[in-house]
């Protein structure tokens, strides 16, 4: 069964839910490789600028959406300083995970510059 993410309001608001993220997560990422499926050829592409850029636009909306005192300077300041160590973090993660490893070898046959 599929999870989708709903719950009541007293969760929703009470605290941090890490199934909410894994299933945002799952989302996003099905969302990307569904519509990275090109037309004219039976291939995934995968579009990092314009997702990067996608994606953060969406957390610049979310982050707006955010009570006041969240967006004063220091706050943002906090929160991207954060975000930029976290995701450093999980990039070098995914880098060493060695199902993406199998993927980029058998996709981009050495070719690391970004283009199968």
């Amino acid at each position: 069964m599929r999870n989708t993410g709903r719950t009541t309001y007293n969760i929703a608001s009470r605290e941090y839910d890490p199934t909410f993220e894994r299933t945002v997560t799952a989302e996003l990422i099905e969302t990307i490789t569904r519509i990275s499926i090109v037309t004219d050829a039976p291939v995934m592409v995968l579009r990092t600028a314009e997702t990067a850029s996608a994606l953060l636009s969406v957390l610049a909306l979310i982050l707006a959406m955010s009570l006041h005192d969240a967006r004063s300077p220091a706050a943002i300041q906090r929160t991207t300083d954060d975000l930029a160590r976290r995701l450093r973090r999980r990039a070098a993660d995914a880098e060493a995970n060695e199902n993406l490893r199998t993927v980029r070898r058998r996709s981009f046959h050495g070719n690391e510059g970004g283009h199968a």
